[in-house]
């Protein structure tokens, strides 16, 4: 199966999380209730590595914002540094998609006697659910190519978890299960005018040599997601940054050889948005700009405008313009992308 196709699949995997999850009640669901109960949780420690691990950037952001301690680690760096971190109020959510990461096994199995663990996994049969207190499937289906139906699934299921922590009002949560019902519908009925959009932007970057993808909050995790897979899927040189971050010594690489991606969601980050877009084209950088707002766009300035407001789980929908621009770009090179021949799923 094709990186492409797995994209279009996004939409109808997405709705299976939102009917296990969000509508009803799923067996999973009402059992991690009464275990936050039981546990006293205090503390929330995701861990996984590559995409799980960004996805994981997500929830961490709500949950912050609600007053809660939550971490994000890799799970290599969770096994050897931890130590201070972990005790009897923590949950620990490792995340793998396929459930055979090795450091996620291994951090599971290490933690799993002691503290309180649970899995989430895109396989019934994977090895990470041989630990933990309950596993939560993502229901993405089979993936053959870079991760992307199992990014959104698992920023998805994530969320799920969280919100289950902060004790979400049913409204809320109402909200968030329309928000992705909104989702699977652009994703779905928006697919060729936004391939449409992409393929005339991609046309414009071919001179491109290093391309960054630059977002904050819980934006940032799409960011390190669109580095990976732009590395992964077409050899596309990149890298990740916040928003400002990136107006701290990045600038000094921008010439015309320069491209970034912009996450632009957040109403409260629009002012530095607005000056990050000015320095890269004052230094003869181009963008490609995932909005939800009209911006004047040049020879420099491209815009991929998405109707939905900002919230909590808008990064669902950020990478989708990004996997349809690693097609196109992997088409015009001459290159299948998504093809691993040197990493493992």
């Amino acid at each position: 199966m094709s990186f492409f196709s797995e994209v279009q699949q996004q939409w109808e995997v997405l709705n299976k999380v939102v009917s296990h999850y969000y509508e009803g009640t799923s067996a999973e669901g009402e059992k991690y209730k009464t275990l936050l109960k039981d546990k006293n949780i205090k503390k929330i420690v995701f861990t996984g590595m590559g995409s799980s691990l960004f996805a994981a950037y997500v929830p961490c952001a709500y949950l912050q914002k609600k007053g809660y301690h939550a971490h994000a680690y890799e799970s290599c760096e969770l096994i050897r540094f931890s130590d201070g971190l972990i005790d009897d109020t923590t949950l620990i959510i490792a995340v793998s998609q396929s459930g055979e990461s090795r450091e996620t096994v291994a951090a599971a199995r290490f933690f799993d006697e002691r503290y309180t663990v649970i899995t989430v996994t895109n396989s019934t049969n994977a090895t990470l659910n041989n630990y933990g207190k309950l596993n939560f499937p993502i229901f993405a289906e089979k993936e053959e190519t870079s991760a992307n139906k199992t990014y959104t699934n698992t920023l998805a299921v994530l969320m799920y978890l969280a919100y289950s922590i902060a004790n979400t009002s049913s409204q809320e949560l109402e909200t968030a299960k329309n928000y992705l019902n909104g989702l699977s519908t652009i994703m779905r009925s928006g697919l060729e005018s936004i391939r449409e959009k992409i393929s005339e932007i991609t046309s414009k970057m071919l001179d491109i040599k290093y391309i960054a993808v630059i977002g904050s909050g819980p934006s940032y995790s799409t960011a390190c997601q669109g580095e990976l897979l732009l590395i992964e899927a077409i050899k596309q040189y990149s890298a990740s940054f916040t928003v400002n971050q990136f107006m701290h010594g990045p600038l000094e690489i921008i010439d015309g050889n320069f491209g970034a991606f912009v996450l632009d969601f957040d109403k409260g980050m629009r002012d530095e948005v607005d000056l990050l877009i000015q320095l890269v084209t004052k230094f003869g950088g181009k963008l490609i700009i995932i909005s939800n707002r009209d911006i004047v766009t040049n020879d420099q300035i491209f815009t991929v405008k998405i109707d939905c407001t900002d919230h909590p789980l808008s990064p669902v929908i950020e990478m989708f313009p990004i996997e349809l621009y690693l097609n196109e770009m992997g088409t015009r090179k001459n290159i299948k992308p998504g093809i691993l021949t040197r990493t493992d799923k």
